[in-house]
């Protein structure tokens, strides 16, 4: 029997944040989330698709792009093995952004980890990017011995606009401890999803 997929939505626009802004990727956005956070500002309860693992291949397929994320919610609940065979046969290029609480597939070509809970929680502590929302994480010092290309601090957002003193907070944090990179929702400027 065929996987099946509970989605939030599956869209195309812009990556918004990290080392990847501004790329054109397909957003496959699972629901359900293994945590609850006060600052989430994404629908991640929301069931709004569901869909076999071949009727979302062909829902990827109308858009133009080789690039995926696989976001949510926490994508490493539903994602399988199966569904990231296909997409890798058929030329995509895989990210994820999860939380890190799940080690995430290792066919996966992109890791964002953007930590919600202690550090002594986190399995996923290798990857391409460390993605944490500055003022959630207490010693940042430690989350800079993990394993990853890039490490940024991320200002606490609204759910559709950005919060320009947090921005400001990030960014004077950021000067005093340059081995940080700041991010934000350009996406939220732009008015783009």
């Amino acid at each position: 029997m065929e996987n099946r997929y509970e989605l939030v939505e599956v869209f195309y626009s812009l990556q918004g944040e990290g080392f990847r802004s501004g790329t054109a990727n397909i957003f496959v956005r699972f629901s359900h989330c293994n945590l609850s956070c006060s600052f989430c500002d994404t629908p991640y309860t929301e069931v709004n698709l569901m869909l076999s693992e071949s009727e979302l291949i062909k829902k990827i397929k109308r858009y133009p792009s080789k690039n995926i994320i696989f976001t949510g919610g926490e994508p490493t609940l539903a994602l399988k093995e199966s569904l990231v065979r296909k997409l890798k046969k058929g030329g995509y290029y895989l990210a994820i952004e999860t939380n890190g609480l799940i080690p995430v597939l290792k066919e996966i070509d992109w890791i964002t980890v953007s930590p919600k809970t202690a550090l002594k929680f986190v399995k996923q502590n290798r990857g391409n990017e460390l993605k944490i929302v500055f003022g959630t994480q207490k010693n940042l010092a430690e989350w800079r011995k993990l394993d990853f290309d890039y490490y940024f601090l991320s200002p606490e957002n609204n759910r559709e606009t950005l919060n320009p003193e947090n921005n400001h907070r990030v960014i004077e944090y950021v000067k005093n401890n340059a081995q940080w990179q700041f991010t934000t929702q350009i996406h939220k400027v732009l008015g783009i999803r």
